[in-house]
């Protein structure tokens, strides 16, 4: 006799919830049941991933509105850098670090 045991799948949320059926019945309750209580801690950790997922959203919105905090020193540093290239004559190449039209 052959020890043939065979999965059944329930997809739960992004998870695959496994249960073992095999040829032994009382295996094959024992895995549904372990699955079934594990059910809730599955939601549960979903439920906390859902709610990490929409603070982190809603982080990331709120920035989104915001100007860039080191745009000020950015703009002078790429002054900067033009001034660099034109005392070494790299404005007057293809090989400029920075186009002077984009410098605003």
């Amino acid at each position: 006799m052959s020890a043939y045991t065979a999965r059944s799948k329930y997809t739960v949320f992004h998870n695959t919830i496994a249960a073992v059926a095999s040829v032994n019945p009382l295996g094959t309750m024992f895995s549904i049941e372990a699955t079934l209580r594990n059910l809730d801690r599955h939601a549960q950790d979903e439920q906390a991933e859902i709610a990490r997922k929409e603070k982190a959203l809603a982080d990331y919105r709120a920035q989104l509105g915001r100007p860039f905090e080191h745009e000020e020193r950015l703009r002078e540093l790429l002054v900067k850098q033009e001034d660099i290239n034109r005392s070494l004559d790299l404005d007057k190449s293809d090989a400029q670090v920075v186009d002077e039209g984009r410098v605003a």
